[in-house]
């Protein structure tokens, strides 16, 4: 056994304690905070059949006027999630780091969503940190507005093997940047139908090449991107969102398709456009026994750097592999994964992933697509949103992956 196996395995198991004490002190904060939640319910609790100052009347989008309990949606409610986590990747090694959500609903109305603001940071065994700030608010109105949005701040020792689905491994395939980001999109909803969201995208990245680390591949001078750059372009989005919950959908889909285009209008150095397609649909056959799928592509015309390249692998997809493991202008993949929870706040999943990266169409062969799969640890910080932690232990024949996230990978 290799002195870098031995490494990665006698990390794995100091990773497994960690995971057990994090998981476990999230049990016990939230054993505690449970109870207080019990106890102001009781302390607010109304009848469904009496109309009194906790009962609150909206104006639906369509039907009759109807009622909500306050006990169990409050506007005026915010609520607030802090948890330490620690992970390990291929990308980032050992890591460790805080987290947090505050969360809330702006209307009372049934069908309004609640909204979210995302907070993390983290520090790695390697030297990489990342502080990122996610909001995604829905407003209220029966032409609903939505707005999504991130920003970040990163350093990264990156791995590069070049581009194509068949790269090898070599020994210099590091390197080290620094990175600048805002992602904001605000859709509207009823502008072109009732059910479609329609929206405008802002996308900007600066990315700093800090050291090539002698990695051959950023001295090719047919790679675009190698001394980094900046990265700016303005987008169309159109979605329907029928999911019955946005955190643990059991029903309903998601149907995503949007267009950016880079240019030097848009303060960027590269001139290109991109075209991403997501498409999830959720089902429980059996009740609580949740099967989600997800077919998505990320398809690139032009001339991209290499860093904005769709990248396989990571805590979201083809999850198993480092992200950047193969890197190219397009990405096609789909997964599935089953979802339950089995005792009290605990549940378990299990996923399969099958894709690919390719340059043109030509080079996408089905005999070759590269594979994942894995199982998965959840726990329900908030029954009434269905707000969860998950811990993905993702297994691939190159390489494996533990990834520590709120939410599901999809």
């Amino acid at each position: 056994m290799s002195r870098v196996s031995k490494y990665i395995i006698s990390n794995m198991k100091i990773l497994l304690i960690n995971i057990f004490i994090v998981f476990l002190s999230v049990v016990l904060m939230t054993d505690f905070a449970i109870s207080q939640e019990h106890n102001d319910s009781i302390k607010t609790k109304v009848k469904s059949d009496t109309a009194n100052s906790k009962t609150v009347f909206v104006k639906p989008t369509r039907g009759n006027i109807e009622s909500l309990d306050t006990a169990t949606f409050n506007v005026n409610e915010i609520k607030v999630i802090g948890y330490p986590y620690v992970f390990y990747t291929p990308e980032t090694q050992l890591a460790f780091g805080l987290g947090g959500m505050v969360y809330f609903r702006t209307a009372l109305q049934p069908a309004q969503k609640p909204s979210k603001i995302t907070i993390a940071g983290y520090y790695t065994t390697n030297n990489q940190y990342l502080i990122s700030l996610k909001p995604r608010i829905y407003f209220p109105g029966k032409k609903r507005t939505y707005l999504e949005s991130d920003f970040y701040f990163s350093y990264d020792v990156g791995k590069f093997y070049g581009l194509g689905n068949s790269t090898k491994e070599i020994d210099s395939v590091n390197y080290k940047t620094s990175s600048f980001g805002i992602y904001v999109e605000a859709q509207r909803k009823g502008l072109v139908f009732d059910l479609l969201q329609v929206g405008l995208i802002y996308d900007y990245i600066n990315v700093g090449m800090k050291d090539k680390m002698n990695n051959p591949n950023l001295y090719d001078s047919s790679v675009t991107g190698i001394d980094g750059g900046k990265v700016g372009g303005l987008g169309l989005s159109w979605t329907y969102d029928g999911r019955d919950n946005i955190s643990f959908p059991s029903s309903g889909g998601l149907y995503k398709m949007s267009g950016i285009f880079y240019g030097r209008f848009f303060a960027s150095d590269f001139t290109y456009n991109r075209y991403r397609f997501d498409l999830r649909q959720y089902v429980a056959p059996i009740k609580d026994n949740i099967l989600a799928f997800q077919i998505y592509s990320d398809l690139n015309t032009g001339s991209p750097p290499f860093f904005c390249m769709p990248a396989l692998g990571g805590s979201t997809r083809m999850r198993g592999f480092f992200e950047g493991r193969y890197r190219d202008k397009n990405y096609l993949m789909g997964q599935l994964e089953y979802r339950k929870i089995i005792w009290w706040r605990i549940g378990v999943a299990a996923f399969y992933s099958v894709g690919d990266v390719f340059g043109n169409f030509n080079q996408l062969k089905l005999s070759e697509l590269k594979q994942s799969y894995g199982f998965g640890l959840r726990f329900v910080f908030d029954t009434k949103e269905k707000i969860n932690l998950r811990v993905d232990f993702g297994k691939t024949k190159e390489s494996t992956g533990i990834y520590f996230s709120m939410d599901e990978a999809f």
